[in-house]
């Protein structure tokens, strides 16, 4: 899957705007999108990214040497689902990219990690909105997330914000888009 400067420019917008200092990413394949944020996190800023394929994440973390930021990139190998629960603290910002039919599953395991007000950007929501159907409708539904679509043209993503537990939704005027 190409990594799409569209996509990238979110990332780093999302990361500014939401003081992102901690990332999951789920789904690395090279490590474009690792190497994005990385490179847009403040100095102690860290990335923690799950890639089920060991050769994939050899090529990750081959790119993320070229970068010279092994420093704020962990590659963790193995599925994300086993992986997830044996991570350690809390994240500003998680990203989904990967089994889209397991979207669901990926984010009911790691929402205990997530901090009160932090992020969740599920990629490719669009072209495979029947493959997301029911994680779309758990974080727009469930109470516990602000979410709104962001059309992308070609794609689209589903931003999330967590919120407290008394907060009512109220949209982000910043986020447009007609859902899919």
């Amino acid at each position: 899957m190409r990594f799409g400067s569209i996509t990238g420019d979110s990332l780093i917008c999302a990361i500014a705007d939401f003081g992102v200092k901690r990332v999951l990413e789920i789904g690395t394949l090279v490590g474009h999108s690792a190497i994005t944020m990385a490179a847009n996190l403040p100095e102690d800023g860290i990335v923690h990214t799950i890639e089920i394929n060991p050769e994939s994440a050899e090529l990750a973390m081959a790119n993320i040497r070229l970068a010279n930021l092994t420093r704020k990139v962990i590659v963790h190998v193995g599925d994300a689902l086993d992986v997830i629960p044996l991570l350690v603290g809390e994240f500003d910002l998680i990203y989904i990219d990967a089994e889209k039919s397991q979207y669901l599953k990926y984010i009911k395991s790691s929402e205990c990690h997530l901090k009160e007000n932090g992020v969740v950007i599920a990629d490719n929501v669009k072209r495979f909105a029947s493959e997301v159907k029911d994680y779309l409708e758990y974080m727009r539904s469930s109470g516990k997330y602000r979410s709104q679509y962001k059309d992308l043209g070609f794609d689209g993503m589903e931003i999330s914000v967590r919120r407290k537990s008394e907060q009512e939704f109220k949209p982000d005027p910043g986020l447009t888009g007609n859902f899919p």
